[in-house]
């Protein structure tokens, strides 16, 4: 029940970043977001267990060198979707 406003909220947050992104970009200002995978909530009751073992076995230090990787690009860029997936090689 809950999943289509998870889903919107993660949409508008999307949205109000690459809004503030287009008006500041043109002074030098980054913006971007980092929308959090899975959480521990009532909303993922029903996820299948492996799903969410998964969905968890992320390694935080990865997902930071790939954050810092989008402000270290040239101005004359954008990085609109930077998408972080776990995969099964080296875990």
């Amino acid at each position: 029940m809950g999943e289509p406003i998870y889903t919107d909220s993660k949409f508008a947050v999307r949205t109000i970043v690459q809004t503030v992104r287009r008006r500041v970009s043109k002074h030098g200002q980054r913006v971007g977001a980092v929308l959090s995978g899975p959480v521990l909530t009532a909303l993922l009751d029903h996820w299948p267990k492996a799903k969410m073992e998964e969905a968890l076995a992320r390694h935080p230090e990865e997902v930071a060198h790939a954050v810092l990787f989008m402000p270290k690009r040239p101005l004359s860029i954008v990085i609109r979707n930077l998408v972080i997936l776990p995969n099964s090689v080296g875990l």
